[in-house]
């Protein structure tokens, strides 16, 4: 669970980089385990995207917000 801000950023970081890695796994030739693979990063890009949202939840004066794609949080594009 993301406690401030600077773990935010953090987490938004690795947010990224899990998104450039599965690009590239995703344009990689095929190789054995690849459909594993791509799951297992999607899944750990959920999970950092619910806990980007739960810490924005969090914050006092911010509203509840839900996330379209990873790609709005990427770009700060909430729903209300």
């Amino acid at each position: 669970m993301i406690q401030n801000d600077q773990e935010y950023r953090i987490v938004e970081g690795q947010l990224r980089d899990l998104e450039k890695w599965l690009e590239r796994v995703e344009q990689a030739p095929p190789y054995p385990n690849q459909k594993y693979s791509c799951v297992s990063l999607q899944k750990m890009i959920d999970r950092l995207c619910e806990e980007l949202s739960a810490y924005r939840r969090a914050r006092p004066g911010e509203g509840p917000y839900t996330i379209e794609s990873t790609a709005d949080v990427m770009r700060g594009e909430l729903n209300t």
